[in-house]
């Protein structure tokens, strides 16, 4: 939805992308499990706010978006937008713009956002 640096904004197929986490197969704490479903549930209503971020330095790899991607690729998407970035730079650039934990925080300190309804994505 939010392509704020153009310059290095790409569309990939999901097939082409590496390093990219599994989380159906992923024994996680259950802190790491609750941040996934806040995420989860988030994209279920607002879409992918922005673009993955690639590895400046090994082609294809994913740096941030893992659970995006795993998102996207368990919810039948084949294409992903992505930011390839040139060097660690442009990646710190687009990292600090794009990092937010806003949509796990939420669910921690407000009454109004529940997590009771997720298992209605399915």
């Amino acid at each position: 939805k939010h392509i704020e640096f153009p310059e290095y904004s790409k569309v990939y197929s999901i097939s082409q992308l590496g390093n990219f986490i599994d989380y159906s197969q992923d024994k996680r704490t259950s802190s790491a499990s609750f941040r996934l479903e806040c995420l989860m549930k988030e994209l279920d209503i607002h879409g992918m706010q922005h673009p993955i971020l690639l590895s400046p330095s090994i082609a294809y790899s994913v740096s941030v978006g893992h659970q995006r991607v795993w998102y996207a690729k368990t919810n039948g998407y084949t294409h992903i937008d992505c930011y390839e970035v040139p060097d660690q730079a442009a990646w710190e650039k687009v990292y600090n713009f794009t990092q937010s934990n806003d949509y796990w925080e939420k669910y921690v300190t407000s009454d109004k956002h529940q997590l009771s309804d997720i298992s209605q994505r399915d």
